[in-house]
């Protein structure tokens, strides 16, 4: 990813870092990155490891097409609020 796409992305989850170590986990994008991919491509149940803020399905959905530039696989409705 480039510095806008991972701007945008931080941005849109509300994030301020995308790995800043000073920060916690939950509060850097590149954790909700890996969580929201791994998710999406998922064959089987996975639960996030980090609190992720926006846990809607429109909310993951958005942030996958944001990072790899299409729809979720599966996966990633299993665990939607």
């Amino acid at each position: 990813m480039d510095e806008n796409s991972r701007a945008a992305f931080v941005d849109m989850r509300g994030m301020v870092t995308w790995e800043d170590a000073s920060f916690a986990w939950e509060a850097r994008g590149i954790e909700h990155a890996a969580e929201i991919v791994d998710l999406g491509v998922s064959d089987f149940p996975l639960y996030p490891h980090v609190a992720l803020a926006d846990r809607t399905s429109a909310g993951f959905a958005t942030g996958y097409e944001v990072l790899t530039g299409s729809a979720p696989h599966r996966g990633y409705l299993d665990h939607c609020e």
